[in-house]
């Protein structure tokens, strides 16, 4: 391989010394079956990620490039297309191709569910996906996201080939945790990982909320307002059907449970059938005293049925269970929220993965976050009155030591 002189060289439109360039860096493996053009695209992706190359680097042009790597300028030529179409390189007219700004931040992917929900997305995820993409900028992560529907599990094996997965320096899940491809490859490749993941229990790499202590507090507020009977109201696939009955009894309440069939269909039409479930209720046993729904979708059907029902709001006493609690829905009706901090849910997510990425265990791998008790009419006022839950744990945040 040639040699070349590594004095920083003078960039004549701004004199100064630009960025040295690249020509004696470049190297390619010959021993795999990988093609050539995406062993050139990833492992310029490499030097950008390892700041190797810093933003502003001017590359050799493809004919010296094609040169040093012994391949058809072609095949080069199209490699610098692919990452200039990914934002990692940009062309200059009549100087040459340089890494853009900003290209050295790791890209993180996240891989988001649909839900249950046909070409639909939870409003949940992305409001974790943008408190996600903001605390990540601050670490120098750069988030881009995918959108998996279980309907459609091979949706993600485009990017399950070894180059592809290695483009990103780590992965989110945000999503249930069923065998998918996309998943399985990436910890079969060894590459940093965490799931955001509200239906399992604390374990590594897992930032999880504390959903018994979120039904406690439900049935402890019910039970202070005196209902020894609630209605609850959830999705018929829910995991936590078995733990709502447990505690209730040892709460001393007892549940009748009013089930929202998971179907496959949109966001609006869901709402409909919730709807449609809670009227049916209503017509056979009238207006519930006490109610609990642990969806928002749901809740959201089942209280345009009470307000169209005319439900006496002074008679009711209801208790929506999952929502962020810096944006909570208006139900029309007034509602005590067991709520979680998605923006804190996002931001421990970040963090355990970037410690993965740089190699630094001083924290925990895995976190158990709580619910707060907040307590509004219609005016949606978010004053956290936690506190007045005693015995349902410290409003910061659990953490389990790896």
């Amino acid at each position: 391989m040639p040699t070349h002189d590594r004095t920083p060289r003078r960039d004549p439109s701004h004199g100064k010394d630009a960025p040295e360039t690249a020509e004696d860096i470049f190297s390619i493996d010959f021993t795999t079956d990988e093609p050539l053009y995406a062993q050139i695209e990833a492992y310029i992706t490499r030097l950008i990620q390892d700041r190797v190359l810093a933003e502003g680097t001017r590359l050799p042009s493809p004919n010296v490039l094609a040169q040093i790597m012994s391949v058809n300028r072609m095949t080069v030529i199209r490699s610098i297309r692919s990452l200039v179409d990914r934002g990692l390189l940009t062309t200059q007219t009549g100087r040459g191709t340089f890494v853009a700004a900003h290209a050295g931040a790791r890209r993180v992917l996240w891989v988001c569910g649909q839900d249950i929900f046909r070409g639909d997305i939870s409003p949940y995820f992305t409001d974790v996906l943008r408190h996600g993409q903001e605390a990540g900028r601050k670490l120098g992560l750069r988030s881009e996201a995918i959108w998996l529907s279980p309907l459609e599990p091979d949706k993600g094996l485009p990017y399950c080939n070894e180059t592809k997965l290695r483009e990103y320096a780590g992965y989110i899940f945000m999503l249930h945790e069923a065998p998918l491809p996309l998943p399985q490859a990436v910890m079969r490749a060894g590459l940093p990982y965490v799931y955001i993941n509200s239906s399992r229990p604390p374990a590594p790499r897992r930032v999880s909320v504390d959903r018994p202590q979120a039904l406690r507090m439900s049935f402890k507020e019910l039970r202070k307002r005196g209902h020894k009977q609630i209605l609850y109201m959830s999705m018929t696939s829910s995991s936590f059907r078995v733990l709502a009955a447990d505690i209730a009894a040892k709460a001393g309440v007892e549940l009748r449970y009013l089930d929202v069939p998971s179907v496959h269909t949109s966001v609006t039409a869901y709402e409909r059938f919730s709807a449609a479930i809670m009227q049916q209720e209503i017509a056979e046993h009238g207006v519930p005293r006490a109610l609990i729904i642990t969806d928002e979708i749901v809740a959201r059907g089942a209280t345009r049925a009470l307000l169209v029902a005319g439900a006496d709001a002074s008679q009711l006493d209801f208790i929506a269970v999952g929502g962020d609690r810096e944006s909570l829905g208006d139900y029309g009706l007034p509602t005590t929220y067991i709520a979680k901090d998605v923006r804190l849910e996002a931001e421990e997510a970040i963090h355990i993965l970037h410690n993965q990425i740089i190699g630094r265990f001083d924290r925990p791998d895995h976190i158990l976050l709580p619910f707060h008790l907040v307590s509004h009419s219609h005016a949606l006022e978010l004053n956290d009155v936690f506190s007045q839950a005693s015995g349902e744990g410290d409003a910061a945040s659990t953490r389990y030591g790896g």
